[in-house]
């Protein structure tokens, strides 16, 4: 079961990964995707309001090891000329890691 979830995991990161959809009519919402640390291999979203956003994501990293994060952005300085959304911006973010194994379960 570990195994089908993980591939299922796995794949859905690659379609998000190359995937770019436009959907003008949900302008407020952000889908992502990434790897690192402290997310692992993640798949979150945000919500945009004003000059801020804020969500979360999930994220796998093996067998016994996932993450959930918090994220907050403020943006501020100069207006893009793409985009009414300022071009800087502070991003804040918590982050919850538990890693588990035979002998012990860290959580960070």
């Amino acid at each position: 079961m570990k195994n089908i979830s993980f591939r299922l995991f796995v794949l859905t990161m690659g379609i998000l990964f190359f995937c770019i959809l436009n959907l003008p009519a949900q302008g407020k919402i952000n889908v992502k995707a990434g790897a690192g640390f402290p997310e692992l291999l993640n798949i979150g979203g945000l919500y945009a309001f004003h000059q801020s956003q804020i969500g979360g994501s999930i994220g796998y990293g093996g067998h016994s090891v996932f993450s959930l994060t918090g994220d907050y952005f403020y943006h501020f300085g100069r207006l893009s000329d793409l985009s009414a959304r300022k071009v800087w911006y502070s991003r804040w973010s918590f982050s919850y890691i538990k890693e588990k194994n035979e002998y012990e379960l860290f959580k960070t």
